[in-house]
């Protein structure tokens, strides 16, 4: 089989409509202009690229890449969307919040996917698809085992993942995840499609350069197929990671409530207890996922409290370095709880059940929008609003407001700014697909286009979270 009879057979086998809406992320390099001649091949048409200048590499390099993508997308008649970082904001960034550059990086490109998305014309779901192969996911899986990360936490990279629940609905498909890039590349060299050599891919201060340049050679020449055998244990322990997770009764999975200024997840110590080992610590990471979201959390902190929980230790208090999170148990309750607002100043929210909403005050005043449902600027004195989970893509960061920043409105990106030109500071609430809600001190707020709001409020504190925005 070809390989664009490959990747049109995974795009089918993925729920991939024939006529879907595709946004293609293209680099220039090799991976993405393989992958778009291939979807061009495969007969596929609605696509749109997007590439994303990170402002890392040296203005001549950068050119190089966008004349690349620009003649590619030429080719094939393709939109193509440009976006643009500053150069330095990256490394500012990654330094500020001690963050790697790769992770920072990362995050910016899917906020552009999302930002990008979200102003294509049509109807239905967007598709965004990545040229990641196999032997991107045997690097993920080395890379997050030597990281000390578990299985149980994340066991490989999704070959479909929901980036958004829209208004449009987006998702990321990795077409080629089961692909030997090998075969990719024979395949560009016998249709000679021009790419790009991205010369940071050797630059071995990057872990998963490393890792791809040091470390699989090495392994690959000593064992038979260990890329292959790496990308496969990915596929299986996310199989067991499912099947177990469904094994746990639902009431042994805890829920999260919201109490003062901590969010906090609660379960019964009795239920807890009557779990085997790897399915407590399934529950306790899905916990400390949902709490947490944007911090990793420490395999130290985790096995430590597996371990008194196990041996029955009735008092157990265990705090997780640098994420602010904490373990109580006690003889009736086992107990994770994060800061809200742990600096007065910013906060975290987290992924949260789907019936799950999130509350929003300023101060010790809610805000209460009146106008029409929807986005939008509100203010007034009406019901207390809610704004509906499937808005906010998570994880997510409230902040104060910074120079620069924009929010989608009207699908067009524009300046966060108060409704009636005031100057005051905002709160603003950051998610992966960027600014979601900027919040003033005088109680008006303003939305992005996907961000919708709903009257009423139930008072049930099993199913919302409150968070105040200290002025």
């Amino acid at each position: 089989m070809t390989v664009p009879a490959r990747v049109q057979r995974a795009l089918q086998d993925l729920g991939v409509p024939d006529s879907a809406r595709l946004l293609v992320a293209v680099s220039g390099g090799r991976d993405s202009s393989i992958l778009l001649r291939a979807l061009h091949a495969a007969g596929r048409r609605g696509i749109a690229c997007v590439w994303v200048d990170h402002g890392l590499r040296s203005p001549a390099d950068r050119a190089a890449d966008e004349g690349v993508v620009r003649r590619a997308a030429a080719a094939m008649s393709a939109p193509l969307h440009v976006v643009r970082v500053p150069p330095g904001e990256i490394e500012t960034q990654a330094a500020r919040d001690g963050q790697s550059v790769e992770h920072v990086a990362r995050t910016r490109r899917y906020r552009a996917f999302l930002e990008v998305a979200g102003t294509m014309d049509g109807e239905g779901p967007v598709y965004v698809i990545t040229a990641h192969h196999r032997r991107d996911q045997a690097e993920t899986v080395l890379m997050r085992l030597s990281q000390g990360r578990s299985f149980l936490e994340h066991p490989g990279m999704p070959a479909v993942r929901q980036l958004s629940a829209g208004p449009p609905s987006v998702v990321l498909v990795r077409p080629v995840l089961e692909i030997d890039p090998d075969e990719l590349y024979r395949w560009g060299r016998e249709v000679d499609q021009e790419w790009s050599e991205d010369v940071t891919n050797s630059d071995r201060r990057y872990v998963r350069n490393a890792i791809r340049g040091d470390v699989l050679p090495v392994l690959g020449a000593t064992v038979a197929g260990a890329e292959s055998h790496l990308a496969n244990l990915a596929a299986e322990a996310r199989d067991v990671r499912q099947a177990l997770f469904t094994l746990i009764p639902a009431a042994s999975r805890g829920r999260i409530v919201a109490a003062g200024e901590c969010a906090r997840w609660v379960v019964p110590r009795e239920r807890l207890d009557r779990l085997p080992s790897p399915a407590r610590e399934l529950v306790i990471r899905e916990a400390a996922y949902r709490l947490t979201a944007v911090q990793r959390i420490d395999g130290g902190f985790l096995r430590e409290a597996l371990r008194q929980l196990d041996a029955g230790t009735l008092e157990i208090s265990v705090s997780n370095p640098g994420a602010e999170l904490r373990i109580v148990a006690d003889r009736r309750w086992v107990t994770l709880e994060r800061d809200i607002v742990p600096d007065g100043q910013s906060g975290y929210l987290w992924p949260v059940y789907e019936d799950c909403d999130i509350q929003i005050a300023v101060g010790s005043r809610e805000i209460r929008p009146v106008g029409r449902r929807g986005s939008g600027e509100h203010a007034g004195t009406s019901d207390p609003f809610r704004l509906q989970v499937s808005g906010i893509q998570f994880p997510g960061v409230l902040r104060r407001q910074r120079p620069g920043d924009r929010i989608l409105r009207n699908r067009r990106l524009r300046p966060l700014a108060h409704p009636d030109r005031l100057r005051e500071p905002a709160a603003v609430v950051e998610d992966t697909a960027g600014i979601a809600i900027g919040i003033w001190r005088d109680g008006r707020w303003v939305s992005r286009d996907t961000v919708r709001w709903s009257g009423g409020w139930p008072d049930d504190g099993r199913h919302n979270v409150t968070i105040r925005v200290r002025g």
